[in-house]
């Protein structure tokens, strides 16, 4: 467990717990706080413009839950729907007549 206000994360999304139960998430990536604000469990703090884009959300989360979101926002290369993202390919089905063709006319 790390102390209170101990900050972890990069440069474009870090964390610290002010108060035990309670993180704070800040992004300076419109992205990230695109999808922060998404969340039912987030809570906008506070937002600046001074010095670069700032958005800082509150959690009733832990320390470590924080890790593990900033570990999935920030992983690099990595499609959210990589298993609907695989090329098609030809799927096969019986006509009536019994032989076998493709669903999209391709075999």
């Amino acid at each position: 467990m790390k102390p209170l206000n101990t900050v972890i994360g990069t440069a474009e999304l870090s964390a610290w717990q002010p108060v035990p139960g309670i993180t704070w998430v800040q992004c300076r990536v419109a992205e990230h706080a695109n999808r922060l604000a998404k969340r039912s469990d987030s809570r906008l703090v506070v937002r600046g413009m001074a010095g670069g884009y700032l958005k800082t959300y509150e959690f009733r989360h832990s320390l470590a839950w924080a890790e593990r979101l900033i570990r999935r926002y920030t992983r690099q290369n990595h499609a959210a729907n990589e298993r609907l993202s695989a090329p098609a390919t030809a799927r096969k089905a019986f006509c009536s007549a019994g032989s076998i063709s493709s669903v999209d006319g391709v075999l």
